[in-house]
């Protein structure tokens, strides 16, 4: 009786052993991978203080508080948000993450109405495209032979087995926006980009915006972006440039600014807000700077330096004024 017991006890006790360790495995195997988390991009319109177009057509101007301001946006005409969900798995040593979508929509409204005038469901179109996922930061919007495409980057999805220096073949899907809605080319084409060389970002430490810009957009822009980062081309609009700078340094008296938007001159002063502007008509470098300056205030070149990088000769050049850096910049 005894030893039955025992047996009986050493049964009990191999069945525990057994129920833990199917519980500790069941456990482990769904453990959640710690590569992998789950996100969402939401981006509305309902962000946005005020949007607005100029006479132009052209310049376009919009308010954001909390943060910068980022959508793809083809000036004067339509503003591009994404709504995403769905996961990313990070892989070591590959530059770009597994993307698994339970959502993607691109929202494309009237920046004037602000009428919503397109809804595009992009799972749809990646299901004619197995095996590949768009990428999650690139995008852009741009003219084409008079009509206006919205651009989205897809690529192989990566594996486990993928690492940084893999080469993949880059395909992109240009969705062409039209007034009565919008169709979809797979052909590749390229985006117009400048060649340019900026007065802003090739002058070193951007001397010409920290000498002009009001102290308070020096001070946040550095500490945002870690540079001033202030006047650039709006890639893929030639004679288009874009603007960023802060509400807080919305200058008092500007008559071509506050011409162009009159509505921005509310939001002068206020603090935590962003202000985004994209400037048609191909200004030129000077009147760029001026957007941001009193009216009356004289431009200082004091320190302006051209590197040997974007000089015509390869040598340091000391630039004095708008016309220094036209005869010696390449």
């Amino acid at each position: 009786m005894k030893k039955r017991k025992q047996v009986i006890g050493i049964s009990i006790a191999f069945a525990l052993l057994v129920i833990v360790g199917i519980v500790l495995w069941w456990k482990n195997s769904h453990k959640a991978n710690p590569n992998i988390i789950h996100y969402t991009r939401e981006e509305t319109i309902d962000n946005i203080a005020w949007m607005g177009v100029a006479e132009d057509g052209i310049s376009t101007c919009i308010v954001q508080y909390g943060t910068e301001p980022y959508y793809d946006i083809v000036p004067g005409k339509y503003i591009v948000c994404e709504s995403v969900i769905g996961t990313k798995e990070h892989i070591p040593y590959c530059f770009v993450d597994i993307l698994k979508y339970e959502q993607y929509d691109i929202y494309v409204y009237d920046i004037e109405t602000k009428e919503k005038r397109f809804v595009l469901d992009m799972l749809e179109i990646l299901e004619e495209y197995p095996g590949m996922q768009f990428d999650e930061t690139w995008g852009c919007c741009y003219v084409l032979n008079g009509q206006y495409v919205l651009q989205r980057e897809f690529r192989p999805c990566p594996t486990h087995e993928s690492h940084y220096s893999d080469e993949v073949d880059i395909d992109y899907i240009n969705i062409y926006l039209e007034e009565s809605g919008y169709t979809i080319q797979e052909e590749e084409t390229e985006s117009w980009s400048s060649d340019e060389i900026g007065i802003f970002y090739a002058l070193e430490e951007d001397m010409l915006l920290r000498n002009n810009l009001p102290k308070e957009m020096v001070e946040i822009l550095e500490f945002e972006n870690g540079m001033i980062y202030y006047v650039d081309f709006y890639q893929n609009f030639e004679g288009v440039y874009a603007i960023r700078g802060v509400a807080e340094a919305l200058p008092v008296e500007n008559e071509v600014l506050y011409g162009m938007f009159p509505e921005l001159e509310q939001y002068r002063g206020e603090e935590n807000c962003y202000i985004y502007m994209l400037i048609g008509g191909n200004l030129t470098a000077e009147e760029l700077l001026r957007l941001y300056m009193e009216d009356g205030q004289e431009i200082s070149f004091e320190g302006a330096m051209l590197p040997e990088l974007w000089s015509i000769d390869g040598k340091v050049h000391e630039i004095h004024s708008f016309k220094d850096f036209n005869c010696w910049s390449r």
